[in-house]
């Protein structure tokens, strides 16, 4: 790779002692740290017993007791103790204090090497250890205690006391080293030559904090998604193994070409420190090296208008192209006036009297290069933690093929520091003789030149990214989702790298002489073109969404739609399968009663998705009432999608509630969803490029690929929007965006919602008294003349774009409708869970019911009996997170000084939540049988809550109980694992105490309700 040219130079070479001892403390202290976060997520997710009732509800994690205010939360102990798992729980105490002890002893063997003997420092991490090793010793008795089902008050007092002086102790230890100025100074000093270094090699840097945040983070929702993907490699039909073995092959390529890009850039760092000045190389820039960008854009985008399918966008083009090219002109301007004047570009100065840089960025850069191999064991580390620690304890069968895995995981991310730092750092050795081509490119003394084929690096970066545009749905779905976002970073990685490399032997462009820069900003004016593409030459069409039916046809369908009172009229003519007979008190007669739902889905992504999904499912195979019972169905984000999955659902007895999700919930949609944010969208952005991806006949932006993926898996998703098509146990359905501009909730409703008032507002604005929902705007009353979502993927997920991996959608962009250009985002930023749409057409919908219902009661009261069924509404909340069976902690009283700030984000949230939604949803439909003190409306409201625990016998909520298991990510992809442990309680068997207890909370009473005759 290289050619002549090569200036030796002397070198200090790094130490790997040392850089391996630090290096392995830290990947060992990181691996416990991650996985005492997931035992403890298991420990704060076990709810006590609701027979208990002192304790019913609550639920408490181990960091709780191990924090600063262990005295609060002494409770702890007697809530673990009163679980139903309290075995399991025992033994994960155990494991987590082994975890802790391993990372204290990652902290005393780092601090040992730091600290001088004989000092207040020693001696105060002495006390430290010494008070975790008693910590530790009490919880080993705390894990006993809680298996013997009791905690007695003294330990809970004790146990606390313990943790206190702990405390203590570190901050007498923290004193002590703020006191000693010469190892407070030696600190700050190793503290800044690290962000040097790292500075130096910040390309390197940025790839593998990427992939780190979004594997190893221990968080949950979004942050659970990379470590479902890594259990999604141990499915039970054997497809993730490949995915598996394309991120271990990408995890390796991307360390080599760190590797190599590390040692190049450190070359560069071992020429600062041999110079006396800041001063660069003497050799000029070469300005032509500038304008191979612009010309390959022009290129491709001449190429491009050969494709009938493809397009180009003229103005971002000419942007992305006139930047660099400025910047050329500039320069070559510059030097020109210089050499006609005989003026030198001004000076940069002595260097600041600062440590020399080399050995740093060497380490730096190697170990960058080996942390892209140590992330990845650790996600399988992440990954894997919490159903290995399920299956050891009594909570399932133990997952011998993951628990390998696991242990394979934590071997490989301790073996690496240990055994590569020493021959990696060693390597070339000073001995070598002879140089060849792999000596002279990673001997950071060798200052060398490309050779010609060198150059040809950006080409097979240049390739990658026309196929990753070309095929991203092939690729991802060959790759899967870690080897897609390795493969995306580690082609940009390529191509900067080359560039950076190749310019840092030269002086920087003229322009950027003057600024008194030493060298090309490369990566912030990669940044900076970006960012003035966007702002200047910016696509709106860029995330377009897809378009069917368009025009009058459009026009047409949209007006069409048939409003509330029809809905309403539709849903009693097809849902006579949900009557039943009520005996009324003192024979008063009997009255017909008809349960009315309404579902409300909340966000949540694909665990949304599939709980709304599987719900539904469930209702529709449970009974010919549960197919027909549902006139409407409002959804948000993840609860749109599900929604829209369940159209034309069969009613099959018995089948499997997740079979409308388990193929949607692939990797496959996200890794191509990912394909498109890195190379794709973020081409046509910045060239205005737009190319078609392979097999279809038109621009895909990152969520049009989505939605491509799904039509393939699922025949309800490819269906033709039409909003006139009503069809499915989930009755008619309303999807919920949000506007990026003007903020109001935009809906995707086939039921027109004005309430027959005045049209919407003609401005697209949602402010105006239109008989509207509150804050609302009618997306195809506003634009259908532009074009209906073109299928019902495109028309669920204008609900569901939540930023970054998916953009937002844009609509309107016709001027024949300028109402309805809108910049449309997840409907969770207004209202997450799909009730505000309920609840603001609740005053209409009870107006009718009441309507329907006043003849029947006056019929009752004469004839002691009717022909038409009393119409009883219920909403149901189909809620994906689990919580509602936790107990509510009204607070405690605040320090007057913090009420300003903790007072109002709250207290809006409370207003807005889903339990204030539902109230008044419930205070509404409460008029919808007649006067509030009506008996016989009483009575039939009762019939139907009596079925399930709820305070309203209005509103229910289904949600999965909290309890120990695998969270489901908020993502786009889900494991088996996160399948099983929804599915457990989706399955519900009536016949047995115990499946209507393993069930959601309430769906067991909601299908007996729906069943009874």
């Amino acid at each position: 790779m290289v050619a002549g040219g090569v200036v030796a130079r002397t070198v200090i070479r790094p130490d790997p002692g040392p850089v391996r001892r630090w290096f392995s403390l830290l990947v060992v202290a990181v691996a416990a740290a991650i996985s005492m976060s997931e035992i403890n997520r298991l420990i704060a997710t076990a709810v006590a017993d609701p027979e208990i009732v002192a304790q019913a509800g609550k639920r408490a994690s181990i960091d709780s007791v191990l924090a600063p205010t262990a005295f609060t939360h002494r409770d702890a102990w007697q809530v673990w103790a009163d679980t139903t798992h309290p075995g399991a729980i025992a033994l994960w105490i155990v494991i987590h204090v082994a975890l802790d002890l391993v990372l204290v002893a990652c902290m005393f063997l780092w601090l040992r090497t730091v600290l001088e003997r004989r000092t207040p420092e020693r001696r105060a991490l002495r006390w430290v250890v010494g008070l975790e090793a008693g910590e530790a010793v009490v919880f080993l008795i705390g894990a006993l205690v809680v298996d013997q089902g009791g905690a007695p008050g003294w330990f809970t007092w004790f146990a606390a006391v313990v943790t206190s002086l702990k405390w203590i102790a570190y901050l007498g230890l923290l004193i002590n080293v703020v006191r000693n100025y010469q190892l407070r100074h030696s600190m700050f000093r190793a503290t800044r030559r690290v962000w040097r270094a790292l500075w130096v090699q910040r390309l390197s840097a940025i790839v593998v904090a990427g992939v780190g945040i979004l594997a190893l983070v221990p968080k949950e929702n979004i942050f659970d998604q990379g470590p479902d993907v890594v259990r999604s490699w141990f499915d039970r039909d054997g497809s993730g193994i490949w995915d598996a073995v394309f991120a271990i092959l990408m995890s390796i390529a991307i360390a080599c070409l760190l590797l190599v890009q590390g040692r190049q850039r450190t070359e560069r760092a071992y020429a600062h420190d041999a110079n006396s000045t800041a001063a660069p190389d003497s050799r000029p820039a070469q300005l032509w090296w500038w304008l191979i960008a612009p010309v390959v854009v022009l290129v491709a985008a001449v190429v491009t208008l050969t494709e009938e399918v493809s397009t180009v966008r003229w103005r971002p083009l000419l942007v992305s192209i006139a930047i660099p090219v400025a910047l050329v002109v500039i320069s070559f301007g510059i030097r020109r006036w210089r050499a006609h004047n005989g003026t030198s570009p001004p000076p940069l100065g002595e260097k600041p009297d600062e440590e020399p840089l080399g050995q740093s960025t060497w380490i730096a850069g190697d170990v960058l290069a080996l942390a892209a191999l140590v992330v990845l064991a650790l996600a399988v580390v992440r990954g894997l933690v919490a159903p290995v620690a399920l299956g050891l304890s009594d909570v399932r069968d133990l997952p011998v093929v993951q628990l390998i895995a696991l242990v394979v995981g934590v071997a490989v991310a301790v073996a690496i520091p240990l055994l590569a730092i020493r021959p990696l750092l060693k390597f070339p050795k000073e001995s070598a003789g002879e140089s060849n081509w792999a000596v002279t490119l990673m001997d950071p003394g060798d200052s060398v030149d490309p050779s010609g084929w060198a150059n040809l690096l950006p080409v097979v970066s240049f390739i990658g990214v026309v196929a990753l545009a070309r095929w991203p749905i092939e690729i991802g779905s060959s790759i899967g989702v870690i080897a897609m976002v390795t493969l995306v970073l580690g082609i940009w990685s390529l191509m900067l790298g080359f560039l950076i490399i190749h310019l840092q032997a030269r002086q920087p462009l003229e322009l950027f002489r003057e600024l008194r820069m030493e060298a090309n900003p490369f990566l912030t004016f990669t940044a900076v073109t970006l960012i003035l593409v966007a702002w200047l030459g910016g696509d709106q069409r860029l995330h377009e969404i897809r378009h069917g039916v368009a025009g009058a046809d459009a026009v047409a369908a949209a007006a069409a739609r048939p409003n509330l009172r029809t809905t309403f009229d539709r849903w009693l003519a097809s849902s006579s399968a949900c009557d039943r007979t009520v005996a009324l008190a003192n024979n008063a007669g009997e009255a017909k009663v008809r349960p009315l739902l309404l579902l409300g889905a909340s966000g949540g992504g694909i665990r949304a998705a599939e709980w709304t999904a599987g719900v539904v499912t469930v209702l529709s195979s449970s009974s010919s009432c549960g197919a027909s019972a549902t006139m409407l169905s409002s959804g948000v984000s993840g609860g749109s999608v599900g929604l829209a999955l369940t159209r034309g659902l069969p009613g099959t007895t018995g089948a499997d509630p997740l079979r409308l999700t388990e193929k949607v919930g692939e990797s496959d949609a996200l890794a191509a969803g990912l394909a498109g944010l890195g190379v794709g969208d973020l081409v046509a952005g910045a060239s205005g490029i737009l190319l078609a991806p392979n097999g279809s006949d038109q621009w895909i932006d990152r969520a049009g690929l989505i939605e491509t993926v799904w039509e393939k898996k699922s025949a309800a998703m490819r269906q033709t929007f039409q909003p006139t098509d009503i069809e499915g146990p989930a009755g008619a359905l309303v999807f919920n965006a949000t506007s990026a501009t003007s903020k109001c909730r935009v809906q995707i409703s086939q039921v027109d919602l004005s309430q027959n008032f005045e049209p919407v507002p003609s401005t697209g604005d949602c402010r105006a008294y239109s008989g509207a929902p509150a804050g609302s705007i009618d997306l195809l009353s506003a634009g259908a003349k532009c074009g209906l979502p073109e299928t019902w993927a495109t028309a669920s997920f204008i609900s569901a774009r939540f930023p970054y991996v998916t953009p937002t959608a844009r609509t309107g962009l016709d001027d024949s409708c300028p109402k309805a250009d809108m910049q449309l985002v997840d409907g969770g930023y207004a209202e997450e869970s799909g009730l505000g749409t309920i609840a603001d057409i609740s005053p209409g919908l009870s107006a009718i019911i009441r309507d329907h219902n006043a003849p029947i009661l006056d019929q009752i009261a004469r004839d002691r009996r009717s022909a038409s069924p009393i119409v009883v509404p219920l909403v149901v909340y189909l809620d994906d997170e689990p919580g509602e069976d936790l107990l509510r902690d009204i607070g405690r009283p605040i320090a007057e000084i913090l009420a300003p700030t903790q007072i109002q984000s709250p207290a809006h949230a409370q207003l807005s939540s889903w339990r204030s939604l539902g109230q008044r949803i419930t205070n509404e439909l409460r008029t919808s049988c007649g006067s509030p003190g009506n008996a016989i409306c009483a009575q039939v409201s009762k019939s139907v809550g009596s079925n399930f625990g709820s305070d309203s016998s209005y509103f229910l909520t289904v949600a999965p109980p909290t309890e120990p298991s695998v969270r489901a990510p908020l993502g786009w992809v889900l494991s088996d694992e996160s399948h099983d442990s929804l599915r457990k309680h989706l399955v519900v068997d009536r016949n047995s105490a115990s499946g209507c207890a393993e069930a959601a909370s309430n769906l067991c009473g909601l299908l007996t309700m729906l069943d009874r005759p």
